[in-house]
């Protein structure tokens, strides 16, 4: 990563794409600490599986699938552990935009924004939604459109990863606010065609290694 840096001032969500195996979590995992260092993080980890691991020695809420939430969670509405998983993701975004809307008042009125960033890192997007009831699916990319949409003021920040960013994964109005894109694995028309559809990847060949591929940050 030498020479390589993201202004999160100016750079509000980012994407991680890549085929299993390709290192999205190494890579995140490389991410993470800077994220904790400057805000609030919150880790959605489908999988219970490399960022839960991440996690367990540090000051981030994590939301696991089938264990409940852990350590500490500063969102007292939530489900009980019988809701689904999916309903769980989908009431911490509804707080993340009720904070944001609160975040967007206050400037409104001050001109002013005292505030830090808080980052929701959402793993495996794709496997996420899956199989779940259409008014559940519907809350959450409503809940997750908003954050995208307006987050930038409130400093409230999106990290996506997901094997492919299709409609299936996330809607197109999503997926254009997105301000760093990482492809990682195999550099093809079709494993770019979400992120980089305007990309000419013939003879493109990333470097050997874990977590290695192209990325683009506006």
């Amino acid at each position: 990563m030498e020479n390589f840096s993201i202004d999160l001032e100016n750079t509000t969500h980012m994407a991680i794409s890549g085929q299993s195996g390709s290192g999205k979590s190494y890579l995140v995992r490389y991410f993470l600490p800077y994220l904790l260092s400057m805000g609030d993080l919150t880790l959605i980890d489908p999988k219970a599986d490399d960022l839960l691991l991440w996690a367990k020695s540090d000051q981030c809420t994590v939301l696991r699938r089938g264990t409940g939430r852990t350590p500490t969670v500063e969102y007292p509405n939530l489900l009980a552990k019988t809701g689904t998983f999916l309903e769980e993701v989908s009431e911490v975004l509804a707080h993340e935009v009720s904070i944001m809307l609160k975040r967007e008042d206050t400037y409104s009125k001050t001109g002013e924004r005292p505030f830090g960033h808080r980052f929701i890192v959402i793993d495996e997007l794709l496997a996420l939604t899956q199989g779940g009831d259409k008014k559940t699916v519907d809350k959450f990319f409503a809940s997750l459109s908003s954050l995208a949409l307006l987050g930038r003021s409130a400093k409230i920040h999106l990290v996506l990863i997901s094997q492919r960013f299709s409609s299936e994964a996330m809607p197109t109005s999503i997926r254009d606010q997105l301000q760093a894109v990482f492809q990682l694995g195999p550099i093809t028309r079709n494993t770019t065609q979400f992120l980089f559809p305007d990309f000419d990847s013939e003879g493109v060949i990333p470097p050997r290694g874990k977590g290695t591929g192209i990325c683009q940050v506006q």
